[in-house]
């Protein structure tokens, strides 16, 4: 039994942060273990450092890509590289 405690004790202690950086839209989940048993200046601290330092490295990764063609595009192009091999093969053969 005491083995359930001090495993739940461990998993209580656990702080997760959502860290955002605005500018790129990327978002990133930071763990502090133990944030239970730090003093709240201590933990306000690390909190905060930590902040600056995942939002630089948030930033160095630069903005989410994003699909400059639609679903609808995509599918097309596909199909018509399909359609493409299935005329060549057929040539080849």
């Amino acid at each position: 039994m005491a083995l359930v405690v001090s495993a739940l004790e461990l998993v209580m202690a656990h702080l997760w942060l959502p860290i955002k950086e605005e500018t790129s839209g990327r978002e990133r989940l930071i763990l502090i273990p133990f944030a239970s048993h730090m003093d709240i200046s201590q933990l306000r601290e690390i909190i905060q450092w930590q902040e600056e330092n995942t939002k630089a490295q948030l930033k160095k990764l630069g903005p989410i890509p994003k699909n400059t063609m639609s679903r609808e595009e995509i599918q097309g192009a596909l199909k018509d590289y399909i359609r493409w091999l299935r005329k060549k093969r057929g040539e080849e053969l």
